[in-house]
């Protein structure tokens, strides 16, 4: 079950749909290379909850960063965060973690 989705056609009726840009930049100078991976909120094409910045707040920003199991899969581009790989308290039934990843966003 995907908590987070906002398809082209699920758009107007989805509440929560969290869009960012990935981008990549390499850089050096006298004190070596450097590899730097962004995710940038793009907040007019989300809507709604924004569960990267509720986990960076929650946590920190490294332990969401490793949240997003499929970071290094894709190259720069627009995304979407989605839920993936949900545990469930065996007493109440409760969601008690998930892990985050990237999806394809497509324009409207």
């Amino acid at each position: 079950m995907e908590l987070f989705s906002c398809s082209k056609e699920e758009k107007e009726t989805q509440e929560n749909c969290c869009v960012v840009r990935l981008a990549t930049s390499i850089w050096s100078n006298n004190d070596g290379v450097f590899f730097k991976k962004s995710l940038y909120y793009l907040r007019r094409k989300s809507k709604g909850y924004n569960i990267l910045q509720e986990e960076v707040d929650a946590m920190s920003c490294s332990d969401a960063y490793r949240s997003i199991v499929n970071l290094d899969d894709y190259s720069d581009g627009v995304y979407r965060i989605g839920i993936t790989n949900e545990s469930h308290d065996f007493e109440s039934g409760l969601c008690d973690g998930y892990d985050l990843i990237l999806i394809p966003y497509e324009e409207d």
